[in-house]
């Protein structure tokens, strides 16, 4: 079996050049309530401040969330410098703060929020069948 020197080559330049200008980091972090007891299933976005590109996450059982980004570009990952980390779940005042985009362990602590309802109206109707027993 030969192996053309030409596309190893070719290969070899190509992966070289896709790594350059690039590199990886992670923003991590776990939410928290006021009481210091975790939240989970809140939504975690990144926000790139000079476009529209975001990433999204929610928070595990243990209020952790972690969420790649990377300088230079690329398919699977953010390309910025500084970023917009937002924070919101349905119990709890929405959370923002713009860091820099760089390998970051955030601890962030939401703030309850308590809604006030002015009325609820509660109907019943005759169910359309009987059931005996």
């Amino acid at each position: 079996m030969t192996v053309d020197i030409h596309f190893i080559c070719l290969v070899f330049v190509s992966l070289v050049l896709s790594g350059i200008g690039t590199s990886h980091a992670q923003i991590r972090g776990i939410a928290w309530d006021e009481n210091g007891n975790v939240v989970a299933a809140a939504v975690v976005s990144i926000r790139d401040t000079d476009s529209t590109d975001y990433r999204l996450s929610i928070t595990d059982s243990k209020g952790r969330f972690s969420l790649p980004v990377r300088h230079g570009g690329g398919e699977d990952s953010l390309a910025m410098d500084t970023c917009v980390v937002s924070v919101q779940h349905l119990a709890y005042a929405p959370w923002s703060g713009r860091i820099p985009c760089r390998d970051t362990v955030l601890n962030i602590i939401l703030a309850s929020r308590q809604y006030e309802l002015k009325e609820i109206n509660v109907s019943a109707e005759k169910p359309p069948f009987r059931i005996s027993g």
